[in-house]
Parts: C-alpha cells; structure tokens; sequence
C-alpha cells in the first residue's frame, strides 16, 4: 500500500514522503525508503523513529 509520512525523527523517511508498506509472507510490515534504498519493520520505524503515516487511497486505472 502507498503512504504519505506525517511525522518522523529519522532520515531514513521524511514528513511528506510518499512511499510503500507491504506485507512480508510471514506477517510483518516493511517499509521502503528511497533515501537508504533498503525496507526497513514497520514496528522498528514507529517505536525506534517515531514514523507516523497515512494510507492513501489506492488508484485504478479505468
């Protein structure tokens, strides 16, 4: 899914990225940062750094 950043104390996104969340087939949530060009839990970035996000609707193509 793409989000948007609303709040981070870390490089790794900032406030304003758009990126994405995917699911892992064992269940846990990465998240992608164009800035360190690696995926990173979901679980580290809100506990460690503070990442704040919000889904963005999902857009088809018609």
């Amino acid at each position: 899914m793409k989000v948007k950043i609303t709040a981070s104390n870390t490089s790794f996104v900032s406030v304003g990225d758009i990126t994405e969340v995917i699911t892992n087939h064992d269940g846990t949530q990465v998240m992608w940062s164009a800035f360190c060009k690696r995926y990173e839990r979901v679980s580290w970035c809100e506990n460690v750094w503070g990442v704040e996000y919000e889904e963005l609707p999902e857009m088809h193509d018609e």
